[in-house]
């Protein structure tokens, strides 16, 4: 991380930005170093913001989501993701073995979240020219379109973290220490 900086509800570059900031302190207990690395962004920093707030009334549910923020960011190698979506996922009471087979790229023995979560590899490693078969086998399995576009905007959503992590090598909060991650 080379002439980043890591702004707060004190020295943001904007009042809307400021007021961002203290939300997610607020709510978190302290700024992720990625939102404060992003808030140098307006647009990064509420784009990412709005996008998880949007997530989390989504069709899916809360552990779905966060499984599927974990294994996109296993996807795109990010070692900051990787160690946060693991800690919010221990928080959300899923198994150990669950995470630690989405650290590790790995099926899940849970027959219906396997289908979520190779749907979503699937969607991220083809760019979404996922077949009909595979989008039937999907919906069968429990799943609805809503939940396929719901998935992309987890897909987008996720990617603008991961690669603003991925520019500025983001330091790991001590939050996410116990959760820390590398490349594969």
């Amino acid at each position: 991380m080379s002439n980043v900086n890591l702004y707060d509800e004190k020295n943001a570059k904007s009042q809307d930005i400021k007021d961002r900031l203290l939300e997610v302190k607020n709510k978190y207990g302290f700024i992720p170093n990625i939102l404060a690395i992003a808030a140098e962004s307006k647009v990064a920093l509420n784009t990412y913001l709005t996008g998880v707030s949007l997530i989390d009334a989504s069709t899916l549910t809360a552990k779905e989501a966060q499984l599927s923020f974990l294994a996109i960011s296993f996807e795109n190698n990010c070692d900051y993701c990787v160690a946060a979506h693991s800690t919010i996922a221990q928080m959300l009471q899923v198994d150990l073995a669950t995470i630690e087979s989405l650290r590790n790229g790995e099926d899940l023995k849970d027959t219906k979240l396997n289908q979520l979560i190779s749907f979503t590899r699937e969607l991220f490693q083809t760019r979404g020219f996922v077949d009909k078969e595979r989008v039937d086998q999907f919906l069968q399995a429990g799943y609805s379109r809503e939940n396929i576009y719901d998935l992309i905007t987890i897909i987008a959503t996720k990617t603008i973290s991961n690669y603003i992590n991925h520019i500025e090598n983001t330091p790991l909060d001590d939050a996410f220490l116990s959760q820390k991650w590398e490349k594969r």
